[in-house]
């Protein structure tokens, strides 16, 4: 995730909203307007959270929820911090990964009076959202008694469990190390790896002396080692007085001391973490020495070779799978990126067929309201379309997230030939015209919002609204005659299609992503 927007994903989590931090990081770094309070607002409205954009008056601080997201700072240098309130006159303010305690009277100078508030989730969302945080729970702490319990059973002794913890240690920081080396991004890891001007673990991790034979990384050897470690002191707590147990665990060391020579003489750059996971090495390579009675019991190194070959094999096939998904990540963002970028979408959008839109706004058509705003999509739509269903979802979903004003009408145009007497589905269209003319935009809507959800059953929907009343049909017909001939006209023989600024709308161009573009009309 970008570091510097993480608090606003901690701002989305604290309001109980169950968005993960891959979908958090496409949809707002891919925003034409990012990095800015817009995209983050928008962002939140594609994620159907309901937030509001203000300026009140300092007086006004005490009037705010207990966390929201502020803009401080002076024109011409403007920071967007995630604000708690907390106990006494003070506010907890996030940026970042940072946090830092702050006297409210200090923040409110800075505080530029802006601030984004959103709504939490509501109960039913937030009781899903715990049930999957509270299943993740259940399966950690059943982990964790299945491992008290071996521990318990196992017979271990005082040497043994201390060698087994320094395990777990040496695949924690080894787990540290295969992130740095992959690229994947911690705050607090990163800080470390570089306190000096003489250390750098991505350095060090990423330099020829620290991968065997060009493609395998120490990281790589040190989190299979130490996890098969663990596995083999669970399934067989006396392999610590192996001999063979003993010299594999000699040969660690010596990578340990080539790790530390390679650092100090070739590179003259330490790695912080290369530095723990030697210490644990030798600590554990102590405990061997002090400990171990050196008996060749051969039943135990099968075990060990069997364990590190499996994980061996594990580990690489799903580093493959974290490189790939990590690049694909990566090349998401950047199209997204260029797909939501205004200049790339007026091109293709002018490089379409072009329509008549002045003869489109004299044939009958029908919105959620009868007034046309000045920015109109057009939907081209079939009843007997299943692929329409999907369209009419993300139509219905566009309107939502505008949430009715009057920047942007939306208008329904059916492509359907009434010649087709055969045609079944002809009773669909003239009873919504009927439904618009006796009771308004919106009824006719939901009618359509009926229709596009159910199954296309002809018997329900006459459930639903009966047949249109015979007199009334001629008229209805021509309607549909006006916009099957607009249609013919403007070659448009296919459904569903969304005609925008007077184009045919690039099918490469979700419905959803048209709001993006809608301040630029």
């Amino acid at each position: 995730m970008e570091q510097p927007f993480y608090h606003i994903f901690r701002f989305i989590r604290d309001n109980h909203y169950s968005i993960t931090s891959d979908e958090f990081t496409r949809q707002l770094t891919s925003h034409p307007d990012y990095p800015s309070l817009y995209a983050i607002s928008d962002s939140l409205s594609h994620w159907e959270i309901e937030n509001m954009v203000v300026k009140i008056p300092v007086t006004e601080f005490s009037k705010l929820p207990e966390i929201f997201i502020a803009v401080t700072g002076m024109e011409g240098h403007y920071d967007i911090l995630y604000v708690k309130k907390v106990a006494g006159d003070k506010v907890m303010v996030y940026e970042g990964k940072q946090k830092r305690e702050m006297e409210a009277n200090h923040f409110l100078k800075i505080w530029s009076g802006i601030v984004l508030v959103a709504e939490s989730a509501s109960k039913e969302s937030r009781s899903a959202w715990q049930l999957g945080t509270g299943l993740s729970k259940a399966l950690l702490i059943l982990m964790m008694v299945m491992f008290f319990l071996r521990l318990i059973s196992g017979g271990y002794t005082f040497s043994t469990l201390l060698f087994l913890l320094l395990s777990m240690a040496g695949m924690f920081l080894s787990v540290l190390a295969v992130r740095e080396t992959l690229g994947f991004f911690s705050g607090a890891v990163h800080k470390i790896c570089n306190a000096g001007s003489k250390t750098s673990c991505g350095e060090v991790l990423s330099s020829p002396g620290a991968r065997i034979f060009g493609k395998i990384s120490l990281s790589d050897l040190c989190l299979v080692y130490f996890t098969a470690l663990i596995w083999t002191l669970l399934a067989a707590p006396g392999v610590c007085n192996d001999l063979w147990f003993f010299i594999v665990h000699l040969a660690g060391v010596l990578f340990a001391f080539y790790s530390v020579y390679y650092q100090a003489f070739v590179l003259k750059k330490w790695c912080v973490i290369c530095l723990g996971i030697g210490l644990v090495t030798c600590l554990q390579f102590g405990i061997l020495l002090l400990f171990s009675d050196y008996t060749p019991v051969y039943q135990f190194f099968p075990v060990f070779m069997i364990s590190i070959s499996l994980i061996a094999l594990g580990w690489l096939w799903w580093k493959e799978q974290l490189i790939r998904l990590k690049d694909l990540r990566v090349a998401e963002i950047e199209l997204l990126t260029l797909k939501r970028n205004r200049k790339v979408f007026k091109a293709l959008l002018e490089e379409g067929e072009q329509v008549d839109e002045t003869g489109l706004s004299k044939i009958p058509s029908m919105g959620p309201t009868r007034s046309l705003a000045g920015e109109v999509i057009y939907e081209v739509l079939s009843p007997s379309c299943v692929y329409c269903k999907k369209a009419y979802q993300s139509y219905y979903d566009l309107m939502q997230k505008m949430k009715g004003g009057d920047a942007v009408g939306f208008r329904l145009v059916f492509n359907v030939n009434p010649d087709n007497e055969q045609n079944p589905y002809l009773e669909v269209c003239y009873k919504v015209f009927e439904i618009y003319e006796k009771e308004g935009g919106e009824q006719a809507w939901k009618a359509l919002h009926r229709w596009y959800t159910s199954d296309f059953s002809l018997e329900v929907w006459y459930g639903w609204y009966g047949r249109t009343a015979q007199e009334h049909v001629p008229r209805y017909k021509q309607y549909l005659y006006a916009q099957y001939n607009w249609c013919k006209e403007n070659n448009i023989n296919h459904t569903p299609a969304t005609i925008f600024r007077g184009y045919l709308c690039p099918l490469s161009f979700s419905i959803s992503d048209l709001r993006l573009f809608m301040e630029d009309a």
